[in-house]
């Protein structure tokens, strides 16, 4: 594309913001400028912006890095990745028990949240249904998602008390805390009633991958390892 085309302040910002985060240290705003070939008011202008927006930061120093924004952008990619990598295994999980519902989900904004699902009545179809949501302490992937520390799992809990949502299911924090404990050493939680079941797995990354259906109990050994190896699939690099 030619250069006439461009916008050409943002050409210029987005050139400040590369050299200021290619240096270690960061730099100052008239290194910016001559590096730039931009008079300083121009490059200061552009910075503020930058700064404005959480794309550069001012030290101490009075040297420019790198800020949050971009660091938010690169864990946005990165869990774009992932949820991509997830949704391809879960495809191929879905070949192997073509009858089960399979899910992926994540604590979000204080809920628990599915994010990928493929289920029988859109067999084969990979669906984002960030809309399903699941009960905090009772659902079986609440309580695997529950099992693991993070800030995720505290605003969950400070919405959703354990006294009101969870006692009736587990009676006391102890039990609860048990149960986790299991889930951590396992990597899994599974339920089972008469021929339906419930199994979820813990994956990385505050993720849970869940299976639902009708089997008897023999198979359900063979769903305990496929869901091993979707976590050793998506935690790879």
């Amino acid at each position: 594309m030619p250069g006439s085309e461009l916008v050409q302040s943002l050409v210029r910002g987005l050139e400040l913001l590369r050299m200021a985060g290619s240096r270690s240290g960061g730099m100052r705003l008239n290194e910016l400028a001559d590096a730039a070939g931009l008079k300083v008011n121009t490059a200061h202008n552009l910075v503020r912006t930058l700064c404005a927006r959480g794309f550069l930061v001012k030290d101490a120093m009075n040297r420019f890095t790198t800020g949050p924004a971009i660091f938010e952008l690169v864990a946005g990619m990165r869990e774009e990745a992932q949820r991509e990598r997830m949704g391809r295994e879960l495809l191929q999980l879905n070949a192997k028990f073509p009858h089960d519902t399979l899910t992926v989900s994540t604590i979000d904004a204080g809920m628990v949240r599915c994010v990928l699902r493929i289920s029988l009545d859109r067999p084969g179809e990979l669906q984002k249904t960030p809309e399903i949501v699941f009960a905090p302490y009772t659902s079986t992937t609440a309580v695997v998602l529950q099992s693991g520390a993070s800030e995720a799992v505290t605003t969950l809990e400070k919405q959703y008390p354990f006294e009101e949502y969870g006692a009736g299911m587990w009676g006391s924090l102890a039990a609860f805390a048990k149960i986790r404990k299991e889930v951590r050493r396992r990597g899994y939680y599974m339920r089972q009633n008469q021929e339906h079941f419930t199994l979820a797995f813990l994956l990385p990354d505050g993720y849970a991958l869940g299976f639902s259906g009708d089997a008897p109990a023999s198979t359900l050994a063979q769903r305990i390892e496929a869901g091993k190896g979707f976590r050793n699939a998506v935690q790879q690099p």
